[in-house]
């Protein structure tokens, strides 16, 4: 115990050792904390042995080990230079990368120039010398994002001289919304690059991932080819896992997010419900919010006044694409929520933010909102036990919060649909195709409201037939090439239509024309088919329940 207290060591005067309160600090006029501390360092103050960063460690200064940067090296102006011992191994694979890049370019020089003549025996060592099997494989394994967008056996017969730029500018910088990225167009041309040097400011997560999506999306369009699907995806769970607490939040959800999307559209629900848990402990860890509550003193009164605001950008944009994925999952495959429903309540009051967003942003919010109102419309059928409702059944508590949430999808519809008018007069084919999306799954939740009432109310009928013709003419403005970038979601509203025709049909007095039923079920069959191309887009189950669905139509209405 040191005979000296703080304060006294502090103002630099004697102190006579007296506890609990010394003679100094007694006769104090200030009123002093009289506490006795020893002032040599212990060891729970010194950071173990290796937990220090780098540059701190070679230059034997304190550190105190905070990530990602420190405080010595933020206050010596070396933020890029601080690195620790876990992130040595991604920067040394890196430089490795970028190491085989540069020699693969200057073997190419000397592949490329002409051979002087020579006799068969030093020409066969050459070719034996470039070719050898060692140099294959590394090439096989660690080639660039090309070879993850082209099949194997197309890009050995492709000229190493053609740019494979705009193909990748193509499936990521075009669809980019489908997959949840937000990010500034400096950091989406790095990715869309494939730029994954130590100096790029991108973290080679994002570039395995986007290398995972490019080469789905190309097996996809020109068939079952041999992909380097599995490569990709391992270099994406090995970048998860192994910095998984030196990633910045937003990094780390954006990653998460593309791994989960990439096993839900292979139909592992439980290998994606895996990483989207690890995304929700990423909100919590990080104690991430889409709204912010601040609250301000008044200076005319002492009681507090709450002021809501919206995260950035970038961090609602990741956030909601994690919310919608847990909504995917959810509604395609009956799981449980795995995000906590704090974040659901939040979802609810960011409408009043929407002139606040980009509108990829936006893009993203419109379609996790809309998944949101279907799940509550669900919910809010379930009550009364589904299917189609007497309206003798209904209370009045239940008929206020009918009420309310129609109201609400209505004006969420409508802030979609104005958004839409911008994006059609931009020629914005990406956003167009998000926000078809989170229309058709809002209008699908609305009409699965009327069609619970269709059998007892006329207006609940024609509500649904206004709201599945509305749909229909979405969905045949779809073409064949736009279901790899669309969402299993797009099934909900394949339903909702189907039971309002399958309806329709089977009643004495229908209230739509045969030309008009037959104009709907070609498109539904049609799209319905197309989808089926992608059957991992959705459960075997609900392709089973369209395929019931279809047959219960007459066999005329079918040959359109």
């Amino acid at each position: 115990m040191s005979k000296t207290c703080t304060a006294c060591r502090s103002r630099k005067v004697r102190c006579d050792g007296v506890q609990p309160t010394c003679g100094s600090c007694a006769r104090s006029r200030k009123a002093l904390q009289c506490v006795f501390a020893d002032p040599s360092p212990t060891n729970k103050d010194f950071l173990s042995r290796g937990a220090a960063c780098v540059p701190c460690r070679r230059k034997k200064k304190r550190c105190n080990g905070r990530r990602p940067v420190c405080d010595t090296c933020t206050a010596s102006g070396d933020e890029g230079g601080c690195i620790y011992d876990c992130q040595l191994f991604y920067l040394s694979k890196s430089e490795l990368i970028d190491r085989i890049f540069e020699l693969e370019a200057q073997l190419q020089v000397y592949q490329n120039a002409p051979s002087p003549p020579s006799d068969s025996g030093s020409s066969s060592s050459d070719e034996h010398s470039t070719a050898s099997p060692v140099f294959d494989q590394e090439q096989d394994s660690t080639s660039p994002s090309q070879q993850a967008l082209v099949p194997q056996g197309v890009a050995r017969s492709i000229p190493p001289a053609v740019d494979f730029t705009p193909l990748r500018t193509l499936l990521l910088g075009t669809f980019r919304a489908h997959f949840g990225l937000c990010l500034p167009h400096d950091k989406m041309a790095m990715i869309v690059a494939g730029n994954s040097s130590p100096k790029s400011p991108i973290h080679p997560i994002l570039i395995y991932a986007a290398r995972l999506w490019s080469s789905m999306v190309r097996q996809d369009i020109d068939g079952p080819t041999a992909s380097p699907q599995t490569s990709e995806l391992q270099n994406s769970i090995d970048s998860v896992k192994n910095t998984s607490f030196t990633l910045d939040p937003n990094t780390a959800l954006q990653g998460l997010c593309l791994v989960a999307k990439y096993y839900i559209v292979k139909g592992d629900v439980y290998q994606a419900r895996e990483y989207l848990l690890k995304g929700a402990h990423v909100l919590i860890r990080f104690d991430m919010h889409l709204v912010i509550a601040t609250v301000a003193l008044r200076k005319d009164s002492l009681s507090a006044g709450p002021t809501m605001s919206v995260s950035t950008n970038a961090d609602v944009g990741a956030i909601c694409q994690l919310l919608y994925m847990d909504f995917c999952q959810h509604l395609l495959f009956s799981m449980g929520h795995v995000v906590a429903h704090k974040y659901f309540d939040e979802l609810m009051t960011i409408s009043r933010f929407y002139t606040f967003l980009d509108l990829d942003v936006f893009c993203i919010v419109a379609r996790t909102v809309s998944a949101m109102y279907h799940h509550r419309s669900k919910e809010l059928l379930a009550k009364l036990g589904g299917g189609i409702i007497c309206c003798g059944t209904r209370t009045a508590e239940w008929n206020t919060e009918y009420s309310a949430l129609v109201v609400d999808m209505q004006a969420h519809l409508d802030n979609i649909k104005l958004r839409m008018i911008e994006v059609n007069m931009s020629h914005d084919q990406q956003n167009e195709q998000s926000l078809k999306t989170a229309e058709l799954v809002v209008l699908a939740a609305l009409t699965e409201l009327a069609y619970a009432f269709a059998q007892t109310d006329i207006d609940s009928r024609r509500t649904a037939i206004h709201l599945a013709n509305e749909m229909i003419l979405i969905i045949d403005s779809f073409s064949e090439g736009d279901y790899p970038h669309l969402d299993g979601c797009v099934s909900l509203a394949f339903n909702a239509c189907l039971h309002v025709y399958q309806m329709e049909i089977g009643s004495l007095a229908s209230m739509i024309s045969a030309e008009q039923v037959s104009f709907a079920v070609e498109v539904l069959s049609r799209n319905i088919r197309a989808f089926k191309h992608y059957i991992y887009y959705m459960t075997g189950e609900v392709l089973n329940q369209l395929d019931l669905l279809i047959s219960a139509f007459p066999y005329r209405l079918l040959e359109v």
